[in-house]
């Protein structure tokens, strides 16, 4: 149907592509400023602003559907009460994802994958003396979303997306250097 900006002949190339992307996000969940590990350590889990970072990935797309691997990096503003505790996140994802409509310049999809997250956190733990970063590590998580894509031509798209992100991590490490596991 000419009217429904059908196409018959478009469709994004099939095979390896490259990408960037700019991210805003929101932490929630325990980054409240109100949480706190207690082990060696005292880890007090910031109060986080919203971040701003960005994401490599590399991918493979055929015919509507795509595999992407890729490597996130995301800093927030942070504070434990009135003291500045600044969050680095760092990710690893692989994600798959099924375009809608791909014979159309505009595309839909939806997206799932799973999240292999670290944290840094900038003077967050203490160990009855002064305080000193600490991190989190061995995260896994879950995430899903929907999208969208406008493509130039069959090798260039601009993609907006919106994800959830459940992530949970094993370790906690403070200043003392000694790793504890997070219950």
């Amino acid at each position: 149907d000419p009217d429904a900006n059908y196409r018959a002949g478009f469709m994004p190339a099939t095979g390896l592509y490259l990408g960037t992307r700019a991210h805003w996000s929101d932490l929630g969940g325990d980054f409240d400023g109100d949480t706190v590990l207690a082990g060696p350590d005292t880890i007090f889990i910031p109060d986080a602003d919203d971040g701003t970072g960005y994401e490599f990935a590399l991918g493979w797309m055929s015919k509507g559907w795509a595999m992407e691997l890729s490597y996130t990096r995301i800093e927030y503003d942070g504070s434990i009460g009135s003291a500045p505790a600044d969050i680095e996140y760092q990710a690893i994802s692989w994600n798959g994802m099924r375009y809608l409509r791909a014979n159309e310049q505009l595309q839909p999809c939806l997206l799932i994958g799973l999240v292999f997250p670290w944290m840094d956190l900038d003077d967050a733990s203490s160990f009855g003396g002064p305080f000193g970063n600490a991190e989190l590590d061995n995260g896994f998580g879950i995430q899903a979303g929907l999208g969208l894509a406008w493509w130039f031509g069959p090798h260039l798209a601009l993609d907006l997306r919106s994800l959830g992100t459940y992530q949970v991590f094993e370790e906690a490490e403070g200043v003392s250097g000694d790793s504890g596991t997070i219950d």
